[in-house]
């Protein structure tokens, strides 16, 4: 597809809000991601694997 103006390509043919809601919505779910993933990874230095400590259970 070709744009003659910078106007144009953010307008994107008239589905603007649709194009442009979808992608901030996808940046945002990865970046999510990115954050829980970070957060599992701290916790998991701070306490450990739940599986690691032997309670005397079997």
């Amino acid at each position: 597809m070709h744009w003659k103006s910078l106007e144009e390509f953010f307008s994107m043919g008239g589905y603007a809000f649709f194009v442009w809601s979808s992608l901030g919505a996808t940046v945002m779910a990865m970046g999510l991601e990115v954050w829980m993933v970070h957060l599992q990874r701290k916790q998991l230095k701070l306490h450990g694997s739940p599986n690691s400590q032997d309670n005397g259970n079997v």
